[in-house]
C-alpha cells in the first residue's frame, strides 16, 4: 500500500500504522531513527555499524516506503523534511515501547522458544564454530533453529547488521557494531602427506618461497592474512593454483607438490580425517583472532542476550581446544 506523507500524519500512532505497511522490517526503524536523529548518512552508519553505501541504500529503502524524501539538503547539510520531524517523537515512542517488551523477560525461554537465528560467517568460521555452537544450542534450547550464511571478507565489510543477528569472521572485515572475541589461531603450512619437499619442523616463509603454491582469493584489492605475511617480509611466492575460500586449500595440496598457508585450527580439521595432509608449523608466529558483531540494539532482546552468551561460552571452549596461542591479526 502507498501511504502519502499527509495521509500518515493523520492516521494513528506509527506502533498502530504498521499494520498498513505489510512486510515492514523492525530493524528499518532501528535505521530510521538513526538517521533522523543524526540527520548525516555517515554518522548514522557508525552509529548502525553500516558502511555509508549500505547506510544510503537504506535511507533510499526508507524514502520508498514512506513516500517522503525523510532528509534534504539545505547548503551542506541535510535536514529533516516537516514529516520526517513529525514521525521522530512517535518512532522514538515505539522503539522504547519494543525494547521494553524484549526486556521483560517473558518472550524467550529457551527450553520451549522456537526463536529463529540468523548468523554470517566466513566459510573457515563455520568449519570451526559450527559444532561446539550447533550442540551446545540443540542441547540448552532444542527447538530454536539457525540459518548461516556464507561471505567473504568483501562482503562481511558491508554486510549490514541490521539483516543478520550475528557476524562471525575476522577483525580486519571493519564491522562498525559490537564485537567480543571468538577464538585464537595462527598461520601454519600444509603439504601432502607423500611431498619429498616436506619439512621435519617448523619452517619459514623464505624456505616456503620457492615451492609451487595455492592461495586463496576473496575478490580483487582483498588480501588475507597470509597475503600480508608474506608481503610484509618482501616475500614473493610462485602461485601455481588460486581457490575460492580457505576450505578448499585442503584438497587443493592432497596429491600435489603444492604447498599452502592457512589458519592451523582448519587445517587440523582435515589432517587427522585423511592421513594425507601434513600440517607444518611457521618459525614465525602470525597471530589471528576471530571475532564476532551484532547490531547494539540487539543488547535490548532477551533472546540476543541468550545467544551472545551461548557464543562467549564457546569462546572458552575453544580457547581450551586445539589451536594456535596467539591474537593479534585477523584472518582475512
Amino acid at each position: 500500500m502507498s501511504i502519502s506523507p499527509t495521509e500518515f500524519i493523520t492516521t494513528p500512532p506509527l506502533s498502530a500504522r504498521l499494520g498498513l505497511m505489510p512486510g515492514t522490517n523492525l530493524n528499518l526503524l532501528v535505521a530510521l531513527q538513526a538517521l533522523l536523529e543524526e540527520a548525516n548518512v555517515t554518522r548514522a552508519a557508525e552509529r548502525l555499524g553500516l558502511s555509508q553505501s549500505t547506510a544510503s541504500a537504506t535511507l533510499g529503502r526508507l524514502r520508498e516506503r514512506f513516500g517522503d524524501e525523510l532528509l534534504v539538503r539545505d547548503g551542506r547539510h541535510l535536514v529533516l523534511t516537516p514529516f520526517a520531524e513529525d514521525l521522530l517523537p512517535e518512532l522514538r515512542e515505539t522503539l522504547r515501547l519494543i525494547e521494553l517488551t524484549f526486556r521483560s523477560g517473558e518472550d524467550f525461554d529457551p527450553r520451549t522458544s522456537t526463536h529463529h537465528f540468523t548468523m554470517a560467517m566466513s566459510d573457515y568460521a563455520i568449519a570451526v564454530l559450527h559444532e561446539p555452537l550447533y550442540t551446545r544450542i540443540a542441547e540448552l534450547a532444542p527447538q530454536v533453529t539457525i540459518s548461516v550464511e556464507s561471505f567473504g571478507p568483501r562482503a562481511g565489510a558491508e554486510r549490514s547488521l541490521l539483516d543478520v543477528d550475528v557476524l562471525v569472521g575476522p577483525s580486519s572485515y571493519g564491522v562498525r557494531g559490537m564485537s567480543r572475541p571468538l577464538w585464537k589461531d595462527r598461520l601454519v603450512a600444509i603439504l601432502d602427506a607423500d611431498n619429498p619437499a616436506r619439512p621435519d619442523g617448523p619452517v619459514s616463509l623464505e624456505s616456503l618461497a620457492s615451492l609451487p603454491h595455492a592461495v586463496t582469493l576473496f575478490g580483487d584489492g582483498v588480501s588475507t592474512a597470509a597475503d600480508r605475511a608474506f608481503e610484509e617480509r618482501g616475500i614473493e611466492r610462485t602461485v601455481r593454483m588460486h581457490v575460492s575460500g580457505w576450505l578448499p586449500l585442503p584438497f587443493a595440496v592432497q596429491g600435489t607438490d603444492l604447498v599452502a598457508v592457512m589458519p592451523e585450527r582448519l587445517a587440523r580439521v582435515h589432517e587427522e580425517p585423511s592421513g594425507r595432509l601434513t600440517v607444518v608449523p611457521l618459525t614465525a608466529n602470525i597471530p589471528l583472532v576471530e571475532r564476532y558483531w551484532y547490531a547494539p540494539h540487539r543488547r535490548s532482546s532477551v533472546a540476543h542476550q541468550w545467544l551472545f552468551a551461548q557464543l562467549d561460552s564457546v569462546a572458552l571452549e575453544l580457547l581450551n581446544t586445539r589451536g594456535a596461542e596467539a591474537s593479534g591479526q585477523s584472518v582475512a
